[in-house]
């Protein structure tokens, strides 16, 4: 009889946990805010604002991750700095804020991770069935599509992730058919933004043209 009433109390007990556990998660949840904010790590932290919303529930931020890290966990000034120099340079963040009640927080410098649109063709060439190019102003994670002009439409037809240093050279293998193919990159950036080459004819039957080293900013 004594162990019945043990396993009856452990029971209920466990019950209660349960019960309180299920109570707190659906409480965080309910008040919970998140804000989301996407960059790229230019060398610099971020400074970050943490309002205090009421006496009762001090200041409104509970949780700061990057790229799927817990980064910062209750912070208690109304200003601190987010740490982001374990990242490597150009390395894309995601950061999510999560907050409570209704008082946002904000960042107080948020322009140290927006890279500024300087990115240019400088060079396009096409020359032994190869195309090879040459680029400034990468940022972050990015990627180059080679399209090549189809009847009516340009079909892509190959992929390559962006090196993302100050100036970069690229050179891939063509599949020419037999006569003048029409060839141009598509540069997309980590916020899905996107700059066009300027096209270039090669003959596969001879040498092909090469494109000069003006400034190309034909971004769509």
């Amino acid at each position: 009889m004594e162990n019945r009433d043990h396993s009856e109390i452990f029971m209920r007990v466990g019950r209660f946990v349960i019960y309180t556990l299920i109570l707190t998660f659906s409480a965080q949840s309910l008040f919970a805010h998140e804000m989301l904010i996407s960059g790229v790590y230019l060398g610099k932290n971020l400074y970050v604002q943490n309002p205090s919303c009421s006496e009762q529930s001090g200041f409104s931020i509970k949780y700061v991750y990057v790229n799927g890290n817990l980064k910062v966990e209750n912070p208690t000034t109304s200003t601190f700095e987010l740490d982001l120099s374990g990242f490597a340079v150009n390395t894309h963040l995601e950061i999510k804020i999560i907050y409570g009640e209704s008082c946002a927080p904000q960042l107080i410098n948020p322009q140290v991770i927006k890279p500024k649109d300087n990115f240019n063709f400088q060079r396009i060439a096409a020359l032994n069935d190869s195309l090879t190019w040459e680029t400034t102003g990468e940022k972050g994670i990015h990627k180059f599509l080679v399209e090549k002009r189809t009847s009516n439409d340009w079909l892509i037809i190959q992929a390559c992730d962006g090196q993302g240093f100050t100036r970069n050279l690229y050179s891939i293998k063509l599949n020419p058919t037999s006569g003048v193919n029409v060839f141009r990159l598509k540069y997309i950036d980590g916020n899905g933004r996107s700059w066009y080459s300027p096209a270039i004819n090669y003959n596969a039957e001879k040498d092909a043209i090469e494109s000069g080293t003006e400034r190309f900013s034909n971004k769509e």
